[in-house]
């Protein structure tokens, strides 16, 4: 047996190793950890105990472990669903995809969703079936040694959906086949909702972004899924945040179930979206929707934070503007660029123009929800100053300040778009985008 004074010794060097990690995790992740944490890093340090430890590879593995828990604990408030709960819970989610995106292969980020996807399915159905936190970290400490799956779908090209109705007919056949995966109540509100008259306007600019004749293509179903899923879920946790009652004509998911189901039904889509773009080998696809969320989830903290200040800036109105909906549009042309093969001086204008479009796309958008009406919209109307949101709209002379501002933005959009190459629908995105700007919905 060894000598006591060794046995001390080890003990002393295992529990400064715990220190040590437990300062360098709480530093990654930019704040404090709580004692429950803390206590979860020592049980995965405990399971693969006698196991060869690197101190980075095992930081790499609990900081996704530690942001996955921090989004479920928010996310799992059942009694009264309040929007604080749901923007935490996105906002460590948009962490964990960050994060595996940057230091995990996407066989593993696929395993840990399809977990995850497990998970958010029981809670629609009222199961409560949540994983212990060792199972992801178990996941993710393996790494990728299990064989590839199949492709959940059957890669299409460009030369398969030769017109825009057919592209988007197929990513709606998808849609519906891949997201109603709930019981037949909750497939019938979401189906309803999927299929009652949404305008798929980042669908119709990616589609007409894109070379026809490019081999990139073979992924244009997996990204159109992903595009129209994000969207969608973002569009539920929203309503819920909002409290809206209605959206595209249909009563929304919150208000015919609970605001705790529609939450996870919004966090199922969104897993089903990310596991879509998992067949996607190429880590500039997933690092562009990563920072897309992250974006989002950032610019809807932003505006929590500005409710009920009417001296906000324009500036920072702009700025939530920019992260909540013109980013969208500016990652899909660029993927749309970037798929296409163009070189990083193209790839600038197909990102300026979908900036430009997606800031004047928002702005029509803020006047319509104060000049509009609940009939014409499908969707209630003065609901930004219900909540407590600035806009340039309901200011003095707001109407017509925000449609000159637009007015600058698709001015900058359809300058920038003419210098898009012309073996693209060149001509359809300028007409689609003056569409755009002169609608009255």
């Amino acid at each position: 047996m060894p000598k006591l004074s060794r046995v001390m010794e080890i003990l002393q060097v295992d529990e400064q190793f715990k220190r040590d990690l437990h300062r360098l995790v709480a530093h990654k992740m930019n704040g404090m950890l709580s004692t429950d944490e803390t206590g979860l890093i020592d049980t995965c340090l405990l399971s693969i105990e006698g196991a060869t430890v690197d101190q980075e590879v095992v930081i790499h593995c609990l900081i996704p472990t530690l942001y996955l828990m921090r989004s479920l604990t928010c996310h799992q408030v059942t009694d009264g669903v309040l929007r604080e709960n749901v923007l935490q819970g996105d906002y460590y989610s948009s962490l964990f995809y960050r994060y595996m995106v940057q230091h995990h292969s996407l066989r593993t980020l696929k395993r840990v969703l399809k977990v995850l996807q497990s998970t958010y399915l029981a809670n629609v159905s009222n199961q409560q079936n949540r994983p212990a936190p060792l199972q992801y970290f178990h996941l993710l400490w393996q790494g990728d040694d299990t064989p590839e799956g199949h492709r959940s779908h059957h890669p299409v090209s460009l030369s398969d959906v030769k017109t825009l109705d057919t592209y988007k007919q197929q990513v709606k056949i998808e849609m519906v086949s891949l997201f109603t995966m709930f019981d037949s109540t909750h497939n019938d509100a979401l189906s309803a909702l999927m299929t009652s008259g949404g305008k798929q306007t980042r669908l119709t600019l990616f589609y007409h972004a894109l070379t026809k004749d490019s081999s990139r293509q073979r992924d244009l179903l997996s990204i159109g899924i992903a595009i129209e899923g994000i969207h969608l879920a973002s569009l539920i946790h929203d309503d819920i945040i909002d409290q809206a009652d209605m959206r595209r004509h249909q009563q929304t998911l919150h208000e015919k179930f609970t605001p705790y189901t529609a939450l996870h039904m919004g966090n199922a889509i969104f897993t089903q979206s990310l596991l879509a773009l998992a067949d996607i080998e190429d880590r500039e696809v997933h690092r562009v929707f990563s920072r897309l969320f992250y974006q989002m989830v950032h610019g809807e903290i932003q505006q929590q934070s500005n409710r009920y200040n009417c001296h906000v800036s324009t500036y920072r109105y702009l700025k939530v503007i920019r992260d909540k909906t013109a980013l969208f549009v500016e990652s899909i042309l660029y993927l749309a660029g970037y798929l296409s093969g163009y070189t990083n001086d193209t790839l600038r204008h197909f990102r300026r123009s979908g900036y430009y479009i997606g800031m004047a796309y928002q702005l029509k958008d803020d006047i319509f929800d104060y000049t509009s009406t609940a009939a014409t919209l499908g969707k209630p109307v003065a609901s930004d100053q219900k909540n407590g949101y600035y806009t340039l709209a309901s200011a003095v002379n707001g109407p017509r300040q925000t449609t000159q501002l637009a007015h600058r933005f698709i001015e900058r959009a359809l300058i920038e778009l003419r210098q898009l190459p012309t073996d693209i629908d060149q001509r359809e995105l300028i007409y689609y985008t003056t569409i755009l700007y002169k609608r009255t919905r």
